[in-house]
């Protein structure tokens, strides 16, 4: 992560609340905040031009939050869970054998 990259999120780490976080790029992994970022579109822009990742934030599903990337930026990138998107099916409950 750059200066410049760090300075931004020590920013939104302090100016933010909840749903729209931003994340930077390391070695393969992407290290978000689930903030809500008062950012015009030109600030986010340019952001994403730096090499930030967007993503909405949903706070009511379950499982460790992923980004899921798109082409089309912010706008379309949201935050899932694996466990979300496969959901084994329900264990049926056996009845007890105990006498």
């Amino acid at each position: 992560m750059n200066d410049n990259q760090a300075r931004c999120l020590a920013y939104l780490a302090e100016h933010s609340t909840n749903w729209v976080g931003f994340g930077a790029r390391i070695q393969g992994h992407v290290l978000g905040l689930p903030k809500d970022i008062p950012l015009s579109n030109a600030e986010a822009e340019e952001m994403l031009a730096q090499g930030w990742v967007a993503a909405r934030y949903y706070p009511n599903l379950p499982g460790v939050p992923f980004y899921k990337e798109t082409d089309e930026g912010m706008r379309a990138a949201s935050w899932y869970s694996p466990k979300e998107e496969k959901t084994p099916p329900r264990a049926r409950k056996r009845p007890s054998r105990r006498d």
